[in-house]
């Protein structure tokens, strides 16, 4: 009479055990994946900071000691409030910073650099080159930009070039930083930059 029963407790303890493992080898293949996972995650941000340093090493050679270009690479930790997700946000970025006093001097530095970069087959087209304000860059004195958006082909990271010319830094308030605005004292800031950024599993960089 006790038979039935002792079979259904025999099925039942199997099938827990074989769940039971199930889980477990999901939990070790799991754990087991992450150094694979953090090796490609690792390769890619490696092969952006090759890719970016080639880019960097030609506008060096176009500046031609005129001109300072710096190469940085930095991660920084990703907060959700005040905790750390675990995960960074890992960027590269080429930037020339330096006074300009007329319109000539933009137009003359995006046309030796712009071409560098845009033309550079590491990366691949995503945007227009946008104008801000569009009747300004290029043409009047003031708070005004231009930005395009691009691929980086070999690890697939989005990378944006902006051109801005801001006010001198000694004269930049509150009332004369929004765009449109006149540059104070003839002297502005030109700041010319390409950065590519992404979530990355680990500090890379």
């Amino acid at each position: 009479m006790n038979k039935p029963i002792t079979t259904k407790k025999s099925q039942a303890k199997k099938i827990f055990l074989i769940l039971t493992g199930i889980i477990i080898l999901i939990i070790i293949g799991f754990f087991a994946s992450i150094p694979v996972f953090d090796k490609l995650d690792q390769n890619r941000f490696d092969a952006l900071d090759k890719q970016m340093q080639v880019i960097f090493q030609k506008l060096q050679t176009t500046a031609n000691n005129t001109d300072t270009w710096k190469y940085e690479t930095v991660c920084s930790a990703n907060m959700s409030g005040w905790m750390t997700t675990g995960n960074y946000n890992c960027t590269t970025l080429i930037s020339l910073e330096r006074s300009v006093a007329s319109i000539q001097e933009i137009d003359d530095l995006q046309t030796k650099y712009y071409p560098v970069i845009d033309s550079d087959n590491i990366l691949k087209q995503k945007t227009d080159l946008d104008f801000q304000l569009p009747n300004d860059f290029g043409q009047k004195f003031v708070i005004s930009s231009a930005e395009k958006h691009y691929t980086e082909v070999k690890s697939g990271i989005e990378c944006s070039y902006l051109i801005k010319l801001n006010q001198d830094k000694t004269k930049e308030n509150t009332e004369n930083s929004a765009y449109g605005s006149i540059i104070d004292g003839g002297i502005g800031n030109l700041r010319i930059s390409l950065s590519c950024s992404e979530t990355a599993r680990s500090s890379w960089y």
